[in-house]
């Protein structure tokens, strides 16, 4: 067993999570998790069964013995009805579950910890601007992006109060891989129906991120020597428009993609009407992301778009 690679992560039944805690395995991790329900039985990884994650969870016997948490779990992003109802449990899971967390990581002597925060922290276009970067102002619209901003500045207190604690917060866009839920599986699911979609005459251009190289960035920083509190925006090197995703898409699942024109901005007006403004964000507008500090750090985005899409939709 290497000096420090025992890890403790977090969300390991969810999308991101189930492919995280694979990938650290076979690169030789120690993993642990930390779960509301067992998964499958693998000896090499130990589970740790918890009832929820909020300001009350009981972390101690999951943090003896690790040097770093890799911090998956939280309340995800959905639509902007469910979050204003909802505000109450995202600010306790993503803001108070990540803080009692960390200060817990903290006592225990872990030395990293990193955080999957979101790009929404950023904003939710780059049209009219450059592409978002890590140390922009944040500008989060809605209560999902609010609750991870907290989470990152209740990170960065904790780690100015615990010098021994390195915190890695990173914020990405749509992660693309197999059995990926959200918009590109309800995308896949009209697909694979037929319908028709009115995005053909869509011309934006967005970042998405493979879940090879979100897990290959997360192995680098459990292996990184930096300390402080550091963030990044992460995003494939390439980009693709609404209508090119949709070829992508069709093309892999083998179907054909009934792609229809229609002007962006009475689509866009449309889903806003219908009060789907973050479908209107994701259909129409551009979102693209630069990596430069990730790079500086050692990463480099290996999977295009197009290969994530074949991989996970393949």
């Amino acid at each position: 067993m290497r000096l420090g690679n025992r890890v403790l992560v977090t969300g390991p039944t969810g999308f991101i999570g189930a492919h995280v805690v694979s990938a650290l395995v076979q690169d030789g991790f120690s993993v642990s998790v930390a779960t509301r329900r067992a998964s499958s039985p693998d000896p090499a990884i130990r589970t740790f069964l918890i009832d929820t994650i909020d300001g009350r969870t009981d972390w101690g016997a999951s943090l003896e013995n690790i040097d770093s948490v890799v911090h998956l779990a939280g309340r995800a992003h959905r639509r902007a009805e469910v979050q204003k109802r909802e505000a109450d449990h995202y600010s306790a899971v993503n803001v108070d579950g990540t803080h009692h967390l960390a200060s817990a990581a903290a006592r225990a002597g872990v030395r990293r910890f990193v955080y999957l925060s979101s790009i929404a922290v950023n904003g939710a276009m780059t049209r009219g601007r450059p592409p978002f970067r890590p140390d922009d102002v944040p500008a989060p619209k809605t209560f999902y992006g609010v609750s991870k901003l907290r989470a990152e500045l209740a990170l960065a207190e904790i780690q100015a109060g615990s010098p021994g604690l390195s915190v890695d917060i990173l914020r990405c866009p749509v992660v693309i891989g197999r059995d990926a839920p959200g918009n590109l599986a309800l995308l896949a699911w009209a697909l694979k129906k037929g319908l028709p979609l009115p995005f053909a005459s869509v011309r934006n251009q967005r970042a998405f991120l493979a879940i090879d190289d979100l897990s290959d960035f997360i192995a680098l920083r459990l292996n990184a020597s930096a300390t402080g509190c550091c963030r990044f925006t992460l995003g494939s090197a390439d980009t693709v428009s609404t209508p090119q995703l949709v070829r992508l898409m069709a093309g892999a699942l083998r179907c054909r993609p009934n792609l229809m024109p229609a002007p962006p901005a009475g689509l866009r007006a449309l889903l806003i009407l219908a009060g789907r403004r973050d479908k209107a964000d994701a259909i129409v507008e551009s979102l693209e992301i630069d990596v430069g500090a990730a790079k500086l750090a050692g990463w480099q985005p290996k999977v295009s778009i197009a290969e994530a899409v074949n991989r996970a939709f393949g």
